[in-house]
């Protein structure tokens, strides 16, 4: 390396050089720049060496050695690299991106590519010089890499564009979540030498599923997507896909609102009877959250549940729910209900805490409800969480006198072998195979199995989602007796079920 070469090293222009070894440890960070046939050694203000040819196979050499042995945690590697960001380089993540498209393959999760630019101004409109653009960019970058999650990956790709590969995503919310959090970050203004400097941030964001997309597809997309938060004004992020777009802003809207709607008494319930046909009487009431938001309108339970159960939030949600509905049974066991059971779905996260019990009879000691006109009803999915402390839950609540119905029966592999280890008061048959039972001879088969299963072990068996009379009818010929759903009536307010009950002329 001539002198000038190492000048420009001194001064921090590290744009010329193209191959980096990076050696990290515990306390601190070192970058060997290596670049063409002639080398100097020297060190510059930001503790990067230059080495001469000859010392460079025989630095590599030894670090190989001292991987095995030292006791400080060392790794290095060889790439192309940006060194004005300290990030790595297109042709790096352009191998990334086939590995990671060849790799989701083996997965049901999404993979997210992101291109991010970055338009640098000063407050008073002057231009910036390339000292100053150079630290912002590095600090940018900094910023940056911090906004993402273990595993993600982060390149410069050209002028102030960076890209980001977001492997194993669970949904377009998880993007949209990440990709708040890049401009919640980035968009702080920048303050060097005196000066104030102020960025936007654009993103542009491309998705694969199971579908077959290059490395060169998402890329397009990714850049067009880029080029529509642009236009849009910046400070944003968009979709390639415009559907896509609009149901993450949705999503991610009512996961904002959810956070406030219990505080705010947002939340309401509704109730749906179970009834035995043949007796034309109410067996119990079903208890169902809805929300009610003044912008956002009625909220369906399928909009707001999964992201209740993401976000802990569904632990309170579901203690409210318990609450009120045991509040309404013991207002209705004092006017006309006497033995039906207000019966509660209850979630994963909710069974699996550890004072789950002790928060069931602190709620029925305050509503002053008898325990047997509680049912809980939890699925077979919930239980085969942790076994052990299914098996524990659900022995103390036998105890206390809490019926315990199982959900979605059918569904799961072990569906008949937990009848054996529980002890549960209600079977109900899931409803993608009540939907199916005209039309899939297994289905019926597998209502008749479970109709004479419950028989068996005394229990009462409920089809759930019944829509339509000819299935009551040939859920009567299976011998399953009770149903739920729309074809009594939909989920009623508190004020309606009353009404509805009374004029259905159903035994209560």
């Amino acid at each position: 390396m001539n002198s000038d070469y190492m000048k420009s090293a001194m001064d921090g222009n590290y744009n010329q050089f193209h191959h980096v070894l990076v050696i990290e440890d515990e306390d601190s960070r070192k970058t060997v720049i290596l670049e063409g046939a002639n080398y100097s050694v020297g060190r510059d203000s930001r503790n990067t060496i230059v080495l001469n040819s000859q010392k460079v196979s025989r630095l590599h050499a030894t670090l190989l050695r001292r991987t095995n042995t030292i006791n400080r945690s060392f790794s290095y590697w060889l790439l192309d690299g940006d060194l004005q960001t300290g990030l790595p380089s297109r042709p790096l993540l352009m191998e990334q991106l086939k590995m990671a498209i060849a790799n989701s393959f083996r997965s049901d999760d999404l993979l997210s590519l992101v291109f991010l630019e970055l338009e640098i101004f000063e407050e008073n409109g002057n231009s910036l010089n390339y000292r100053l653009k150079s630290r912002i960019l590095e600090g940018f970058a900094k910023r940056l890499r911090a906004c993402l999650r273990l595993g993600d990956s982060i390149a410069y790709w050209e002028s102030s564009q960076f890209g980001c590969i977001l492997p194993q995503v669970r949904s377009t919310q998880d993007v949209g979540r990440v990709c708040n959090r890049m401009l919640e970050s980035l968009k702080q203004q920048f303050f060097l030498d005196n000066k104030k400097v102020y960025t936007r941030i654009s993103i542009g964001i491309a998705l694969k599923g199971n579908e077959e997309k290059t490395a060169g597809t998402m890329i397009h997309e990714a850049q067009d997507a880029l080029a529509k938060s642009q236009e849009s004004g910046s400070n944003n992020y968009k979709f390639a896909n415009e559907k896509l777009q609009l149901e993450t802003e949705r999503l991610l809207r009512i996961e904002k609102l959810l956070a406030h709607a219990l505080e705010r008494k947002e939340f309401c319930l509704c109730y749906q009877p179970q009834i035995a046909v043949n007796e034309n009487k109410i067996t119990g009431i079903e208890a169902l959250i809805r929300w009610e938001h003044r912008d956002l309108g009625i909220v369906s339970p399928g909009e707001f549940i999964s992201l209740a159960e993401e976000t802990g939030l569904i632990v309170p949600i579901g203690e409210w729910v318990l609450e009120t509905a045991c509040q309404q049974r013991k207002r209705w066991q004092e006017e006309s209900l006497t033995d039906q059971p207000i019966c509660i779905n209850i979630s994963s996260q909710q069974f699996q805490q550890t004072n789950f019990v002790a928060m069931i009879e602190s709620v029925l000691d305050k509503t002053k409800l008898e325990p047997y006109l509680l049912e809980l009803e939890v699925t077979e999915s919930t239980l085969a969480l942790n076994m052990e402390l299914s098996r524990k839950c659900l022995m103390e609540l036998n105890e206390i006198g809490v019926k315990i119905a199982l959900d979605d029966f059918g569904t799961g592999v072990s569906s008949f072998g937990y009848l054996k280890q529980f002890q549960f008061s209600t079977l109900k048959i899931d409803r993608p195979i009540i939907n199916d039972l005209s039309s899939n001879p297994q289905d019926k088969a597998l209502v008749g199995a479970i109709v004479n299963v419950a028989q068996s072990f005394n229990l009462r068996v409920i089809a759930e989602g019944v829509e339509e009379k000819a299935k009551v009818d040939e859920l009567l010929q299976f011998g399953c007796e009770e149903i739920q759903g729309n074809w009594l009536t939909i989920p009623l307010k508190e004020k309606k079920i009353m009404d509805f009950l009374i004029k259905s002329d159903c035994i209560l």
